[in-house]
């Protein structure tokens, strides 16, 4: 029997869900009925059954994962649609698999499915595991036991997912045994029943709501729609990252660790691993003269990187402005290599094998192929740089290429007309305005909605503003001093509790250094010192704990209650103006006769204090005080402009203000509680 839909069905179903005697109101406790929340879930409504796309700025607080999820929910039941969600942080993704949708598919009583989808290189390859083992590719004692406890792990794990490892692989083990798209042989597999992706894949299939991350999106863009089923509607949340993510994934690199990687797979170094191993006394010439090859490449790689880096000198990041910028001693190398192996694959009997390394060989093809694209710089609209980067047992060299402007591919490959997709985030709108996100995605026809936060911003929180410090921009290394010792002044008010949000690792560095020697009491976690799930773990459960990190903390965190009363934003959060993409893209809005910094950097700054802002305030009886360190924003012009982009709070430029603010706010915490726990005794 066809169910019969009458126009605005959508809307109204939505909102009586969600209503004051709605199922979700009659399912949990404590519920609060939010006017924001129901006015955003009828846009969201309106612009599915219009097949319309949608801007939302929802505030902290609104409840916007339910005002997408309930009409979403009920269109894909009725008219067995599929839509994905797509978020920037795994830390929401969880939220949305674990907490939300489940709760949804309960008080709608099981109407439709959902799945979570991973890349594939997340995913245990059976077939690559059991290969891996038979030819004896590794000889590393610790990588030998690293493969047989995943083996061990394998055998009774549900997902075959990475994540679920209780250690970390070596990255040439997990390369050796994770789903490969390129040697996925589908239905020809022996254990292809058996596979975890596979079965995921069958997962996703049935699934009415998938959720995913950016990258998988735009994995699943560029791959022609390889990675995810068919779908007809798109919800991006934490929007607001759409196109950073989108360059990160277009973005090309050719470097000296991913080179000798892939060169590991064949022989490693010192012959420890590889898969040529194997083949030393049943093909002893051409093992020969593959080895001989590799360490051709190998030789030559170590010369041409060598030069990139001399060329870069002391900067991080250089931009290519001219072709051929260092001679090319690794074409050739590449080249004479990927001819052996092809010979050598020829010869093999074994498929699997054969499959291997004629995979190898491609990507060698494929390398060369990047690089003279790079050194020749091939095509027009793209920017080219080279990179240096200090990892923590070698240094890495690149070799990068990406395309300035995402709008017009965005407009074509990803926002089709006709079908329903709604952008969403905290933080979309610059000067009460959605134009700079418009612009920078290539968004043309959409409706729009604001809908402010329903926390009290003027009780909850105060802004502290620096206005005696040194202009950053003027003199970066008397701010970055004065800055650290204003931000020990704070942490003397607030005792800890506190998240110290920079701009820069070296002044991130040199702030966490002056706290620890000038309050040695406090329980100090900075960046790069622990995994950041695991810090911010700590730091929930730690007494006077502060947290010192860039911008990974400027987003996707949620500590709600006291483990966070403070929030101190160093420097306004402006793009590294010679970053070779920034910089690009600044001179391209220039020669098309526009003011770059206002229509690209200031807004972008914006948005990220606002998340930065965000941080603080995420339940009714949060309060806290956020402090911007960066005096721009009282002494120059645009400075206005950050100011009235965030929640209307008190504002101050003392520090007796922050001490009294505090402890009066802790004071009336301190009684509530007190009297509520007489009132329940």
């Amino acid at each position: 029997m066809q169910v019969v839909i009458y126009v605005g069905w959508l809307v109204e179903q939505s909102l009586s869900i969600l209503g004051r005697d709605g199922v979700i109101a009659r399912s949990l406790d404590g519920y609060e009925m939010r006017l924001g929340q129901l006015q955003m879930c009828e846009a969201v409504a309106k612009a599915i059954e219009d097949c319309r796309h949608l801007l939302v700025e929802a505030g902290t607080g609104i409840g916007k994962t339910f005002a997408y999820l309930v009409p979403a929910a009920l269109w894909v039941s009725y008219e067995g649609k599929r839509v994905i969600v797509s978020t920037y942080t795994k830390t929401l993704q969880q939220q949305l698999v674990e907490k939300d949708l489940p709760f949804l598919h309960e008080v709608l009583g099981g109407l439709f499915r959902y799945a979570v989808a991973y890349g594939s290189q997340n995913y245990i390859c059976l077939r690559r595991l059991e290969s891996a083992r038979r030819h004896g590719i590794l000889a590393s004692v610790e990588e030998m036991a690293q493969l047989e406890f995943i083996a061990e792990w394998a055998k009774q794990t549900a997902t075959g997912l990475r994540m679920e490892l209780d250690f970390e692989p070596s990255a040439f083990v997990w390369d050796a045994v994770s789903r490969d798209p390129d040697l996925c042989i589908g239905k020809q597999c022996h254990i292809f029943s058996q596979c975890p992706y596979q079965r995921s894949r069958r997962q996703l299939s049935n699934a009415h709501i998938i959720v995913v991350n950016h990258h998988l999106f735009f994995a699943n863009i560029t791959t022609d729609g390889y990675a995810l089923p068919v779908y007809d509607a798109v919800v991006f949340d934490e929007a607001h990252n759409l196109e950073e993510v989108a360059c990160d994934y277009l973005t090309q690199e050719v470097s000296n660790t991913t080179l000798e990687t892939l060169l590991s797979h064949i022989i490693g170094r010192r012959s420890e691993r590889g898969r040529l191993l194997k083949h030393e006394r049943t093909h002893p010439d051409l093992f020969e003269r593959i080895h001989r090859a590799v360490e051709d490449v190998r030789i030559n790689a170590e010369l041409f990187f060598r030069d990139v880096r001399n060329w870069v000198g002391e900067s991080q990041t250089l931009r290519i402005r001219e072709r051929r910028f260092v001679e090319d001693r690794l074409s050739q190398p590449l080249i004479e290599l990927a001819f052996e192996l092809r010979g050598f694959a020829e010869r093999l009997s074994e498929p699997d094998e054969r499959a291997e390394f004629e995979i190898i060989c491609e990507r060698l093809v494929r390398t060369h192929s990047l690089l003279q694209n790079i050194l020749e710089m091939s095509f027009d609209g793209y920017v080219y740089w080279a990179q240096v980067e200090q990892l923590r047992r070698e240094t890495k060299v690149s070799l990068c290429m990406a395309p300035i402007e995402l709008s017009d591919m965005l407009k074509e490959s990803v926002f089709v007309r006709g079908m329903p997709i709604i952008f969403t985030s905290a933080t979309l709108a610059t000067s009460n305005s959605f134009t700079y996100i418009r612009e920078r995605l290539g968004i043309e026809d959409a409706d729009e909605l604001m809908v402010e936060s329903p926390f009290n911003f003027k009780e909850q929180v105060l802004l502290y503003l620096s206005d005696d410090l040194p202009d950053p921009s003027v003199d970066l290394q008397a701010f970055t001093h004065k800055a650290a010792e204003r931000t020990i002044e704070l942490l003397r008010i607030t005792d800890g509790a506190t998240f110290v949000l920079f701009t820069s690792y070296p002044a991130m560095r040199y702030t966490g250094e002056r706290i620890r020697a000038a309050l040695p009491h406090l329980n100090l976690f900075v960046q790069g010192e622990m995994p950041r799930g695991r810090m911010l773990e700590k730091f929930r459960v730690t007494d006077r704990a502060v947290l010192l990190g860039t911008n990974t903390f400027w987003q996707g965190v949620d500590i709600p209650g006291e483990a966070l009363i403070a929030v101190i934003i160093v420097k306004l959060p402006f793009a590294v103006p010679d970053d070779p993409i920034t910089e690009a893209r600044i001179e391209k809005l220039r020669e098309e006769g526009k003011d770059a910094f206002y229509s690209y950097q200031l807004p972008q700054a914006i948005i990220w204090l606002k998340q930065g802002f965000g941080r603080l305030v995420r339940r009714t009886d949060d309060y806290g005080i956020v402090a911007i360190l960066d005096p721009r924003v009282i002494t120059r012009g645009y400075g206005k402009q950050f100011l009235r982009s965030l929640p209307r709070c008190k504002v101050t430029t003392s520090l007796e203000d922050v001490r009294s603010f505090l402890m009066t706010k802790a004071f009336k915490r301190a009684a509530n509680g007190f009297a509520g726990a007489i009132a329940s005794s």
